[in-house]
C-alpha cells in the first residue's frame, strides 16, 4: 500500500491465495476501532515487545472516525 498498490488488489491476491479475507477487508469487517484497540492493548500489555504494534494507518483510521463495516447501519 505504501508503494501505491491498491487495497482491493492486495485483498484479492490474499483471497486468491486461500485466505477468506484480505487484510483490508478484515479490518473493514472487524472495524478499525476493534483492530486498533486490540493491537494497542497487546502492545501495552507486552511493554512494546509485540511483533505486531498498532500500525500507524490503523491509528489514523481510528482517529478519523473510520470505523468500517462493523459499525455501519444495517
Amino acid at each position: 500500500v505504501d508503494e501505491g498498490v491498491d487495497l482491493a488488489i492486495i485483498d484479492r491476491l490474499m483471497e486468491n491465495a486461500g485466505y477468506p479475507l484480505g487484510p483490508f477487508g478484515l479490518v473493514d469487517y472487524l472495524g478499525a476501532e476493534t483492530v486498533y484497540t486490540v493491537s494497542h492493548a497487546i502492545d501495552a500489555a507486552t511493554a512494546g515487545r509485540t511483533p505486531y504494534p498498532p500500525h500507524p494507518r490503523i491509528k489514523r483510521l481510528f482517529d478519523a472516525g473510520e470505523r468500517g463495516f462493523s459499525t455501519k447501519e444495517k
